[in-house]
């Protein structure tokens, strides 16, 4: 009956609460593109149904794992699914970028490539014992690259999606920053250490890169239409 015991320590508590409030969007989002997935067959669409899915794995096991008074075997096998889940997804979010960038649909083979490409940085994370420093590393260059490829896109192209990116990148390093930064507590009528608040940041930067996707989407949606008619 280990599961039935809830964790005492508030600020566990909190950061559990948050992870199921990300776990909570994560999962709309990713029914919301699966959906138009499944009705307009765009592979971005996937590819970004497939990022929101796998954030909802890590928020769901980081509430288990925040929320609950758990042997140390069971917290090592809840970490399993939370880093790779962040890991491969934030892969992802780079291949989705590089196809922005070249303007083209994510093909299965790079998709693939990239999945590959997290579960390498997650596997020598895994046997080096650095603490997370590989996988920290691992998601900088994610988010740099992201983020120089947007803001050349900025340049070169009039389209909304660059600011929407750009502006959820750029919250999402700041969440980064946060929750590496164990020193960071707050209490607002509960209390919040980094985890907590690095949950909080973030929520909108899901937004600015839900509505990043879907926007321009929704436009060539339109413009096809108004051609056919």
């Amino acid at each position: 009956m280990i599961f039935m015991n809830i964790i005492s320590i508030q600020t566990e508590q909190t950061t559990s609460i948050t992870d199921v409030f990300l776990a909570v969007i994560c999962f709309i989002f990713f029914a919301l593109f699966f959906v138009r997935f499944n009705k307009t067959k765009n592979s971005l669409l996937f590819v970004w149904s497939l990022i929101f899915l796998l954030l909802f794995t890590a928020s769901f096991f980081g509430a288990v794992l925040h929320g609950f008074v758990l042997g140390e075997s069971i917290k090592y096998l809840l970490w399993i699914p939370i880093k790779l889940s962040i890991a491969i997804s934030i892969s992802l979010f780079a291949s989705a970028s590089y196809c922005d960038m070249r303007n083209f649909s994510p093909k299965g083979s790079l998709v693939v490539l990239f999945i590959l490409t997290a579960v390498c940085f997650y596997t020598i994370d895994l046997f080096t014992d650095s603490k997370h420093f590989v996988l920290i590393l691992f998601q900088l260059w994610a988010l740099v690259f992201s983020g120089a490829v947007y803001f050349y896109l900025s340049l070169s192209r009039n389209s909304i999606k660059t600011i929407f990116m750009i502006s959820g990148i750029f919250i999402t390093m700041i969440a980064s920053l946060i929750q590496y930064s164990d020193s960071i507590w707050i209490n607002c009528l509960w209390e919040f250490d980094h985890n907590g608040i690095y949950h909080l940041v973030q929520i909108p930067g899901l937004f600015l890169f839900f509505f990043g996707v879907k926007f321009p989407l929704e436009r060539k949606f339109v413009t096809h239409t108004e051609k056919v008619k």
